[in-house]
């Protein structure tokens, strides 16, 4: 909830793409968006580093920045510089 206002998320995965619905009400006036993003593996984004030259130095998992784990993360966070 921000500024009073309940978001409502579902997400999935289909066809090589991640979806995200969304959706919301604010003055009786219902609201909703849909985004789609390629689904990508952490190797894809290794290549695409590599291909412009730079190197990735660290990667969390959350905004917190705790340890990316395959597994359990919910983000993938990567931090690189040019090698």
């Amino acid at each position: 909830e921000i500024g009073g206002v309940q978001f409502n998320l579902k997400r999935k995965i289909e066809n090589g793409s991640i979806f995200k619905d969304i959706t919301f009400e604010v003055k009786g006036e219902k609201y909703s968006f849909q985004e789609r993003v390629d689904a990508l593996r952490y190797a894809d984004f290794v290549d695409y580093f590599k291909e412009v030259g730079f190197e990735i130095i660290y990667e969390f998992g959350d905004y917190d920045l705790n340890s990316f784990n395959k597994e359990t993360s919910k983000r993938l966070i990567l931090i690189a510089r040019k090698s």
